[in-house]
C-alpha cells in the first residue's frame, strides 16, 4: 500500500464504534484523540480520561485489544479549561 494515502484504521475502527453507539441512541459523542497534535502531554490525558471515566461523563468502548474513551461533546471545553491550567 502506498504510504502516501491518508488510510487510517484506527479511524475506520472509530467510525464503527460511532455506529453503534448511535444504534444505542447516543448521540453527541466524540472519541478523546490523544496525540500530539492536541497538544497534550500523555501523563495529562490519561489523569483527565482517569477524571472523567470517576465521574461518569465517559464510556470506554473496547474494539479488539485497545479500549476507545467516548465522551459526550459538552466534556471537550471543559477538558480545554483543565488543559489551559495545567
Amino acid at each position: 500500500m502506498n504510504k502516501n494515502t491518508n488510510f487510517n484504521p484506527r479511524q475506520i475502527y472509530l467510525d464503527r464504534v460511532m455506529e453503534e453507539l448511535k444504534k444505542e441512541g447516543i448521540k453527541g459523542v466524540n472519541a478523546l484523540k490523544c496525540h500530539k497534535q492536541t497538544g497534550m502531554m500523555r501523563t495529562t490525558a490519561e489523569r483527565y480520561l482517569r477524571y472523567l471515566r470517576e465521574e461518569g461523563k465517559i464510556i470506554e468502548v473496547p474494539i479488539g485489544k485497545a479500549k476507545v474513551f467516548m465522551h459526550p461533546k459538552s466534556v471537550i471545553n471543559e477538558m480545554e479549561e483543565i488543559m489551559k491550567n495545567e
